[in-house]
């Protein structure tokens, strides 16, 4: 009998038994939530290599983070049991619903697709489950899968072989009627094996009976090594002949003849899926020569393990649901950044903009291969464009402080034919289509909803073509269809994104979709077709839409994140850019050099936050399948120790930006809110679990997420030296607001300092002392640093100057006396010439020092060590620099060679180390090569 309490565990009710042992109910007295505590014994006492392999095969488990599959928090060993806990998933088994009806085709479908889906993301890992049967797969409240007991091999003695699944005799895990012939004969397994018990469990749901026949265990042996699977299209004459050829590939005895992966057949039941809910009745499909029927049901690429791999070789190509196939082609694979990847109208040539050798130019290189010839343009590469003959490229380029569209010569490039400056300010520009003797624009003004500019190159004419443009739809990535009539748009509605189509008179506005999937960076690539970016699939891939059929075809599978950004005018031929970025954290002590990494899962660690007592560490870790595809707002805080490295952190809840207190018993964090500029502010005892929800109207600060390092430019939210008192900037009724609540008092926010209508607040600083808090202002075209007293509540300005360049900063306290402050003296290729200047509280003013290339997200202040930490990038590589107060002498302190690595989130430690995250960044570019099918 389980204890009452085991470890933080409170046992609160017994669930069910099995030939495991016992499940319980438990809460989590830490994190108040619920768990479910299973205890699985050693069949035979003393034999040690059981409970081995039943550790190791629990922590590979446990690093498994997906919507499908139940998540094992902890491995606990007590004297007569070992405990799995694991996440208690509300619903019934699978196997209970089976014993009482037989589902339905859709729920066949949805259900099989999410378990196969479930299982890719852990075949992706190395893990094979080896023990997928209806008893296996919980059904959620809300008609959604949880695969339970991954990774954990059962071995039970009976020999016996009932609907209720027993395991086979000997060492070999699983349930007999449900594994595959390799399993059963003992051989090595791989994720093959798992997709012949989802096989089964397809069968089974389909018709309600096993695939094979068998009064015995040894009779059903016999037929399923034999491969003798009963026919389907007898027992279940209404399932069409697409579904019936997964099943019975899954079926195959022979693994090299089943699919290549569980994603190939997620996609398989996903599209049969999608072509039940628009289809009267199934279509069949002549196969393919060389591919097996199933195969047919894929989209345009081919989803398989190598997809999340990123091999760098050609692709094999597989057929869509439009009879069109497809092939992935790596095209510049180098170690710098490239972006803004286009394709001739012919089809034949390759541009796109590189920071290669730390200068952003444009290149030039056949798609066939060749060698990548630079374009000569004066300025800055912001985007450019083809001609609609091939001959010349509009490129956006910016001089100091002004922006110019230029015309030159495509292969080489030289003087301008054309130039024509545009008008200021403008944050971004990107060059979307030539038509003609138009060049259309999409620019960005800093405002909520983004405009369409028409350059007329015979008069030099610049027209606003979305000013007539009216509704509550904020447009985003906005791209002129090729015949210069419609645009389709990314449209923010509410915080939610989705696709919409116009008139370029702003008639016809309609949504293309509309639900809770997040769309983003459409473009045309033919007169009734483009391809975006969308969240549907679970993680942010690129998808085609036909616009006439509204059919959707996925394009790509990958954690990477990609966007399309060129095409050819035939469409058959699709560029687009593929970045990848996995941060983790380290600990770096700069007097030895010491290094140690504190986490290392592959979704990303971004942003810590440790207490100045104790050893608790806070950060924030991407999700597996990001709802709105960027990875620093789709994540979850966590809470670890330092002591351990961070390993086996605890969920606290879905959030960013995650603040400490100084004891680390409080923790702060952001969440998503409707309004897109606004936030929600929370915080959580760690302690009790207890949370409150503090603002529903946080200030948001900036992020550099455009370029690395993805860092806050400002901090919104700040802790007192002592205690629990937070402090955050927060929207008033006219102004921001800095707003005070003493959470271990349970007292309400309340307002600390209002300021006059229309001034922004930025950057809160708590002092050494805790006695004081400085924080910046900006109205109109003035900037003001002011410093409260947290005492008397006395308000002094120690600096004020004109904010016209934006260029003022807040990094913090350099001691209780004076203030940092940044100024960015210049910019060129995202690196800064940044001055550090140190104000007095009651005047006085020094220079520190200036330093060329510095990035300014990443300043951060160790006020106990009177120094300033800061990233360098020298010629495109980055490093960490540590800058004295006293003198502004720079010592670098890490080693970094690559220029895909930045730093972000410097914390200082009181023992002289730091904590930061490391982004190992790699964007490329690839072609998806459209064509039809092959007879």
């Amino acid at each position: 009998m389980i204890e009452e309490l085991v470890g933080h565990y409170r046992v609160v009710a017994a669930l069910g038994s099995g030939g495991m042992g016992v499940v319980w109910k438990a809460i989590d007295t830490r994190l108040n939530r619920p768990v479910a505590l299973k205890a699985i014994r050693d069949p035979e006492p003393g034999n040690t290599d059981a409970v081995l392999r039943l550790r190791a095969e629990a922590l590979a488990a446990a690093s498994l983070d997906h919507p499908y599959i139940c998540k094992v928090y902890e491995l606990l060993e007590t004297g007569s049991a070992t405990l799995v806990v694991m996440e208690f998933v509300e619903g019934e088994t699978l196997g209970d619903i089976l014993s009482r009806r037989t589902l339905s085709l859709g729920e066949t479908l949805r259900y099989g697709t999410e378990i196969a889906e479930g299982l890719g993301n852990a075949h992706a890992r190395g893990i094979v489950h080896r023990d997928v049967k209806p008893n296996n797969v919980m059904v959620t409240p809300h008609g959604h899968i949880k695969l339970l007991d991954f990774g954990i091999a059962r071995i039970n003695r009976d020999a016996g072989l009932t609907q209720s699944g027993l395991t086979l005799p000997g060492n070999i895990p699983g349930t007999p009627q449900y594994m595959g012939p390799e399993q059963a004969l003992g051989r090595p397994l791989d994720g093959r094996a798992d997709l012949f018990s989802l096989g089964v469990v397809l069968f089974r749901c389909l018709t309600g009976r096993l695939p094979f026949d068998g009064q015995t265990r040894d009779e059903y042996i016999q037929q399923m090594l034999a491969g003798r699977v009963q026919s389907l299209a007898a027992l279940a004459p209404e399932t069409p002949e697409p579904i019936r050829d997964i099943v019975n590939a899954c079926l195959r005895t022979d693994p090299a003849q089943r699919p290549e992966s569980a994603l190939v057949v997620a996609e398989a039941l996903r599209r049969s899926a999608e072509g039940l809910s628009t289809a009267s009745h199934p279509v069949a499909i002549a196969p393919s020569r060389g591919l097996p029927r199933w195969a047919l049901q894929l989209t345009g690429i081919a989803l398989v393990a190598g997809a999340i791999a990123l091999v760098a070789y050609k692709w094999p190509s597989t057929a869509g649901h439009d009879g069109v196939s497809s092939t992935l082609v790596p095209a510049v694979t180098w170690p710098s950044t490239e972006s803004d990847a286009r394709i001739s109208p012919d089809g034949k040539w390759l541009s796109f903009i590189s920071d290669r050798d730390n200068q952003s130019r444009i290149f030039v290189q056949a798609i066939e291969g060749g060698v990548a010839v630079p374009v000569t343009a004066q300025g800055t590469m912001l985007s450019h464009v083809w001609s609609p003959d091939g001959r010349e490229l509009a490129t956006v380029v910016r001089q100091e402080e002004k922006t110019f569209v230029m015309v030159v010569p495509a292969f080489f490039g030289g003087s301008p034919r054309i130039s024509v400056a545009l008008e200021q300010p403008l944050s971004q520009v990107y060059a979307r289509r030539w038509i003609g003797d138009a060049i259309y624009l999409e620019v960005d003004r800093g405002m909520a909803t983004r405009s369409l500019l028409r350059l007329n190159l015979a008069s030099a004419n610049v027209e606003d073509v979305s000013a007539p443009w009216t509704g509550t739809v904020a447009f985003r990535s906005i791209d002129v269809s090729p015949d210069g009539t419609r645009a389709v748009i990314e449209g923010v509605v509410k915080g939610q994104s989705d696709l919409w189509i116009t008139g370029l008179d702003g008639r016809g506005l309609e949504a293309l979709t509309s639900d809770a999937s997040f769309e983003r960076g459409p473009i045309w690539t033919g007169p009734d077709t483009i391809v975006f970016r969308s969240t549907r699939g679970g993680q942010m891939d690129l998808w085609q839409m036909s616009l006439s059929t509204r059919r959707m075809t996925q394009l790509t599978s990958s954690q990477m994140a990609e966007q399309a950004s060129g095409v050819s005018t035939d469409g058959t031929l699709i560029a687009f850019e593929q970045t990848s970025n996995v941060p983790s954290l380290w600990r770096l002590d700069p007097a030895t050099g010491a290094t140690r990494q504190l986490t290392g899962d592959a979704l990303g660690d971004l942003w810590p936050s440790v207490a100045a007592e104790g050893d608790r560490i806070a950060f924030q870790r991407a999700k597996p399948t990001p709802s709105e595809g960027f990875p620093f707002f789709d994540s979850r805080v966590l809470v670890g120790s330092m002591a351990s490295g961070a390993r086996d952190p605890q969920v606290v809840d879905d959030g960013f930006a995650a603040r400490l207190s100084a004891d680390g018993t409080w923790l702060a964090y952001y969440q998503r809110s409707r309004v897109p500029s606004e936030l929600r502010l929370l915080a959580r005892n760690l302690t009790t679990a207890e949370g409150r929800t503090l603002s529903e109207r946080s200030v948001p600060p900036t992020v550099s997420a455009v370029s690395p390092p993805i860092d806050w430019i400002e901090q919104n939210v700040t802790w007192s030296r002592a205690g629990a008192r937070l402090y955050y900037i927060a929207y008033g009724e006219a102004a921001h607001e800095i707003h005070a609540v003493d959470l271990r008092a349970r007292g309400e926010p309340s307002p600390l300092v209002r300021v006059p209508a229309g001034t922004v607040i930025r950057d809160l600083r708590m002092s050494p002392a805790g006695d004081a808090l400085a924080y910046l202002t900006r109205a109109g075209e003035v900037d003001e640093i002011h410093v409260r007293s947290l005492s008397d509540g006395g308000d002094v300005v120690v600096a004020r100057e004109q904010a016209s360049t934006r260029s003022l900063y807040l990094p913090g306290w350099s001691s209780d006396t004076g203030l940092v402050v940044l100024r960015n003296r210049g910019q060129a290729a995202g690196a800064y010439r940044l001055e550090f200047t140190e104000l007095g509280v009651n005047g006085g003013r020094r220079v520190i020092a200036s330093i060329d290339d510095g990035v300014i997200p990443t300043a951060r202040i160790d006020h106990a060590g009177r120094r300033l930490f800061v990233s360098r990038s020298t010629a495109g590589v980055q490093n960490l620099f540590a800058m004295s107060l006293a003198d502004g002498t720079l010592r670098q302190v890490t080693a970094n060679e690559s220029p895909g690595v930045s730093f972000a989130g410097v914390q200082p430690l009181t023992d002289g180390a730091i904590v930061f995250a490391r982004d190992e960044r790699k964007q490329d570019i690839w072609l998806v090569r459209l064509g039809p099918r092959q007879p």
